[in-house]
């Protein structure tokens, strides 16, 4: 099995990060308009995905949390952590 960690980059700004097994069925999630992901609609045709292969589920899970405290994206605001995130993580994304 494979786990990634993922966002969403609109005009510059990182509006969502997500994690995930399958990146491309995720991603077609997010396009299809249907139930919660709606949210994704308006950013969709201006956004640009970048992605980051981690080595297992534990990795990807932490990864994830520390970049949405880091960054706080627009689509993630019910994820954010209370407080200031001390924690600064550099990552190689891929496009």
């Amino acid at each position: 099995m494979r786990y990634f960690v993922y966002k969403y980059v609109y005009h510059g700004d990182i509006i969502y990060i997500g994690k995930t097994d399958n990146i491309q069925r995720r991603i077609i999630e997010h396009s299809s308009g249907q139930g919660l992901e709606e949210k994704f609609i308006p950013y969709l045709d201006e956004s640009d995905i970048y992605y980051h292969e981690c080595g297992n589920e534990v990795e990807m899970s932490a990864l994830e949390r520390l970049l949405i405290n880091q960054y706080k994206p627009l689509l993630n605001i019910k994820d954010v952590s209370d407080g200031v995130s001390t924690v600064t993580i550099d990552i190689d994304w891929k496009y």
